[in-house]
């Protein structure tokens, strides 16, 4: 996918004006030919009349026409530089191409000796001697994002590795990996499947296979990056990808493959939170089937998935289908890239291609033999977490007392199931892993925002030495999806984690997922910040 170009775009008066012939659609979409049989994993909207795009058979094509073949291969991802000239697309096992003349012609790019040999990969601390940079990416190139005309950043499939170059693409170093065993970028097994970059900055959003985990950089890793383990999206080690408002770097979406409204995240406070409860218009969370990308320009975003799925998104809160019409309104989608706020395309299963230039457009359509979509829901009632949100600046860690350990290491994890013979209730039942990161007289208190049915608060402290608690909570009546609880972790009242979780049905089973998080301090009890 390219970073904005800011330059005018050229919109013929009938629509989006193509180099190559176009079909007429009854719908915001335009189907195009692709010139290519293959699934289209990879796109990027160069211009109003140019389209670069990679598929799942290592194809790489430009406006219909394949420029490049590599047999064995896939191109997981595109991307020009602001000039359009010089592209890289980013392949399967370790297979990196790089064009300098607009895309005509591709070329595979070496990587030998790029990264450093570890011999602990990504140690917590420094170990053993230098490690040799003699090692070559061979898993998978998942992303790539240009900084400028001549910075790029590339995130592979191994652990810690991010290549860059900043010579325009004719050299790649690792600036993860370092020479005494560490890792500016540590995602431990997890691996890395998105990254983008703040053009004109040296802002980098990595993204991880763990819940959409965010490693971010705002000096180019030229030292650790700063990790948000705030869930972004709740699906199980699949491939998130991240879409960021280069208008406003504080907002950004991440979408994943799981099935279900726990599948699209949105961000406004620079991915220190998430909120995965979006309204739905149009069609429903059962309708979504796994979300394979996301792009974002001129403040909307589009996520494109399976089944036809295709979500405009212009707020953060609200997600509205809208399928292609015809023989394309249940293809799978793979891939989307956005020129501008209005102008996007997307490309599927069978080498589909569309174009649009109503990208921001809400109504709702209804493809032909589609039943009338449903009227637009009402919109979530807001519950205040707190007089303030969680702010982008972190507040330190008050002088004088132990801090909690990073969420990471204590995340509270639940299940809510049915029990016979209680009419409708659901047993809550709280597992609350690392809470040995409390110390000594620290507690665990739930309470109820809204809608829970039972009339008490939980408290519980450590004592001891104890490494796992948990707790039950067995409200008389069921849990809805409009459930809100709050969890606070205490340490001592020096430093205390807040999460709030809200509830979705999937599948019959009620389940939680955190909506927003924050840390509070002695000098602010009532105002979660960002925590170190």
């Amino acid at each position: 996918m390219n970073i904005r170009r800011g330059l005018a775009c050229l919109i013929a008066s009938a629509g989006f004006a193509l180099g190559f012939a176009a079909t007429a659609s009854a719908d915001i979409w335009t189907p195009i030919p692709s010139g290519t049989g293959a699934g289209i994993s990879a796109i990027d909207q160069v211009s109003a009349d140019t389209l670069i795009y990679g598929t799942t058979s290592g194809q790489i094509l430009k406006n219909g026409v394949v420029k490049s073949t590599s047999p064995g291969y896939a191109i997981n991802d595109v991307a020009m530089n602001p000039s359009g000239m010089t592209g890289l697309a980013a392949g399967t096992n370790g297979r990196l191409l790089i064009s300098t003349n607009g895309g005509e012609s591709w070329t595979v790019k070496s990587l030998t000796n790029s990264s450093y040999d570890q011999s602990s990969v990504c140690s917590n601390a420094a170990t053993g001697g230098p490690a040799p940079k003699t090692y070559t990416p061979s898993g998978n190139l998942n992303a790539i994002s240009w900084a400028s005309a001549t910075v790029a950043y590339v995130v592979a499939d191994d652990e810690g590795v991010v290549l860059k170059t900043v010579d325009g693409g004719a050299s790649f170093t690792d600036v993860s990996r370092k020479a005494d065993n560490t890792c500016f970028v540590d995602s431990g097994s997890d691996i890395l499947t998105d990254v983008k970059a703040v053009p004109g900055s040296d802002i980098v959003w990595l993204l991880t296979s763990n819940f959409g985990t965010r490693h971010i950089s705002t000096n180019g890793l030229a030292s650790t990056a700063i990790r948000r383990a705030e869930s972004s999206v709740n699906c199980f080690g699949m491939r998130p990808r991240l879409g960021l408002d280069l208008l406003s770097p504080n907002r950004a979406f991440v979408t994943d493959r799981c099935s279900g409204t726990l599948a699209l995240g949105f961000t406004q406070d620079g991915g220190n939170t998430f909120d995965i409860s979006q309204s739905y218009v149009a069609g429903n969370g059962d309708d979504l089937h796994g979300l394979n990308d996301v792009a974002v320009a001129g403040g909307s975003a589009l996520a494109v998935g399976n089944a036809g799925v295709i979500l405009v998104d212009n707020d953060g809160r609200t997600a509205y289908f809208q399928r292609a019409g015809g023989a394309n309104a249940r293809n799978d989608w793979l891939s989307v890239d956005k020129l501008d706020a209005d102008h996007a395309a997307v490309g599927g299963l069978g080498g589909a291609l569309l174009t649009t230039s109503q990208a921001t457009t809400t109504q709702a359509t209804t493809p032909p033999g589609t039943s009338r979509p449903e009227a637009p829901a009402p919109p979530p009632e807001a519950v205040p977490v707190m007089p303030s949100q969680p702010q982008t600046t972190v507040t330190p860690v008050p002088s004088g007392g132990p801090a909690l350990r990073p969420i990471s290491r204590f995340r509270p994890r639940f299940g809510v199931r049915a029990r016979r013979g209680h009419g409708n209730p659901l047993g809550l039942l709280s597992i609350i892993r690392g809470f040995s990161g409390v110390p000594e007289g620290g507690r665990v208190e739930v309470r109820c925002v809204r809608d829970c049915n039972w009339r008490m608060s939980f408290t519980m402290r450590r004592t001891g030495a104890r490494k796992r608690t948990s707790l039950v909570l067995k409200p008389p009546r069921r849990l809805t999806t409009r459930t809100l609880i709050d969890i606070r972790v205490s340490s001592t009242g020096l430093l205390g984690r807040f999460n709030r979780y809200k509830f979705h049905r999937t599948a019959g089973i009620v389940l939680p997922y955190r909506i927003t998080s924050g840390c509070l301090t002695t000098a602010a009890p009532a105002q979660p910040v960002a925590c170190p």
